[in-house]
């Protein structure tokens, strides 16, 4: 579908249908004889286990009212919700913190705006020259509200903008310590494996990251 309703519906559809799938072939292993066998569907038996055992679901957001429907639907459903985040969740942290989301945060902020030529300086909406401002408080705020969180250079067409951006967070109230926990900890806590990895510690995975001075100078 191309509307934003039909996206929707067929979220829902096939959420349902997954339902059914599952509760029909639980149905069929307990009475076999008297019921039809269901072909075989994988995605729907994923979909299933996923909904079922409330293991993790991604949710991609381009703004925060993306963030809010997602949330909605794994409010129906009882999913375990994730969010690819999108910058805008400050603007409905009362509302998102509700269900407390696990948040991957993109560190890619607009870029500033060209507001020195008068002429290009008036295409900027006041909405634009204020999100501009409050984008790298996002990760801070929503930290402040009670959720976690971890990073993610995939959407970065500079890579080497990623260790930029995170000392610029940290610039702006993020301590290094909760930097460095969604970058270790705490994603490994929120996919259930936060005793075998995440840490620099006995019984766990080695993972290490050798730096020549603090990590979070991007030099």
């Amino acid at each position: 579908p191309n509307s934003l309703l039909g996206v929707i519906a067929v979220i829902r559809q096939t959420l349902l249908d997954a339902n059914w799938y599952q509760k029909s072939t639980q149905i069929i292993e307990i009475y076999p004889e008297q019921n039809t066998l269901v072909p075989f569907h994988p995605s729907l038996s994923q979909l299933a286990d996923f909904q079922l055992n409330r293991k993790p679901m991604l949710f991609m957001t381009k703004e925060e009212h993306g963030a809010l429907r997602a949330l909605k639907i794994a409010d129906e459903f009882n999913l375990a919700p994730w969010l690819l985040g999108s910058g805008y969740e400050y603007r409905r942290l009362n509302e998102i913190v509700k269900l407390n989301p696990f948040i991957i945060f993109p560190l890619e902020f607009p870029s500033k705006p060209k507001v020195k030529d008068p002429h290009i300086a008036l295409q900027y909406s006041t909405e634009q020259l204020k999100h501009w401002d409050m984008a790298p408080d996002n990760i801070k705020k929503v930290f402040d509200a009670g959720m976690r969180f971890s990073f993610t250079s995939g959407t970065l067409k500079k890579k080497a903008d990623f260790r930029k951006n995170l000392k610029r967070i940290i610039e702006r109230g993020i301590s290094q310590d909760v930097a460095l926990a969604a970058l270790t900890t705490y994603p490994a806590e929120a996919m259930g494996v936060g005793t075998v990895l995440g840490k620099i510690q006995s019984g766990f995975i080695a993972n290490l990251v050798v730096t020549d001075g603090n990590y979070f100078d991007p030099r």
